[in-house]
């Protein structure tokens, strides 16, 4: 700005001018930026707020709020889902996810950290995966995958497998992935889990998540349900997990919950180490 720096610092933008004297931009006016982009039979432009045209039924409809600072874009690889990115005033970035056929907004993901979404990758029609933008990357800030239709937001775990060549992740019609995060080996007696549906992932809550059928099937333990919630036993012990919980997610008729929780009170003993996750 005006050959001056632009930095971020503490929630607040500030310009440093050539004497290194910082002063804070309080307000960035955004009212005069104009741009439009066609695509199929759809016309999105900027003017004090995003708007998508439908060229044939002529049908203009506004799907940001007004005057919202819209940083970035992006369009799923079919272009039926376009993603905005939305930059309240102090707080995280969202994720404004509206569907172009339907013509009707989806829903508002609020993303897991202040730095800004950088290097996105689409992994399918409504999974994408970013990096949040940090100039030294320390270890508490991880890749963020997220689900768009369904709002499910998982990290990269950074102790996952480190060679794309010792995993393979197919996705077809007979599996049902909310996330392409890099899976973590979880051993039982060198007897690794073998996962049938959506492989072990990092959650929001930095936990690591599995499939409790798949944990229960590896260590040999039973599994019966009572109500909402479902118990797993093994020998003289039990672990119980209530699908209402906050820190359990059900997909696809699929229960995931935290596993070390459920290692733990089932009495056996949970590390990580070279090769994954050991379970004894």
């Amino acid at each position: 700005m005006n050959d001056n720096l632009v930095i971020r610092m503490n929630g607040k933008i500030y310009e440093m001018n050539q004497q290194r004297h910082l002063s804070e931009i309080k307000k960035i006016d955004t009212s005069g930026e104009r741009w439009k982009i066609q695509f199929g039979d759809y016309i999105l432009e900027r003017q004090q707020r995003l708007y998508m045209t439908n060229q044939k039924t002529k049908q203009k409809i506004a799907i940001t709020p007004q005057n919202a600072y819209v940083r970035a874009i992006h369009l799923s690889p079919d272009r039926r889902y376009l993603v905005s990115e939305l930059w309240p005033s102090q707080e995280k970035p969202i994720y404004s996810v509206y569907d172009t056929v339907a013509q009707k907004k989806i829903r508002d993901i609020e993303l897991p950290y202040t730095q800004y979404p950088s290097d996105v990758t689409w992994h399918s029609n409504t999974i994408l995966e970013y990096t949040p933008f940090t100039s030294s990357r320390p270890l508490y800030i991880k890749d963020v995958h997220i689900d768009i239709l369904k709002g499910i937001i998982t990290k990269e775990d950074i102790k996952a497998f480190d060679s794309p060549g010792e995993y393979v992740i197919v996705s077809n019609s007979l599996q049902n992935y909310f996330t392409y995060a890099r899976p973590s080996k979880i051993l039982y007696k060198d007897k690794p889990v073998v996962y049938t549906n959506q492989p072990a992932f990092l959650g929001m809550n930095e936990l690591l998540y599995c499939s409790i059928k798949d944990l229960a099937i590896t260590i040999g333990a039973g599994i019966r349900i009572e109500g909402r919630q479902v118990i797993v036993s093994l020998k003289n012990k039990q672990a119980t997990v209530d699908l209402d919980s906050k820190d359990v997610l059900v997909q696809g008729g699929v229960v995931y919950a935290p596993v070390k929780a459920i290692v733990l009170k089932l009495g056996l003993k949970y590390t990580r180490g070279e090769e994954g996750i050991i379970i004894e």
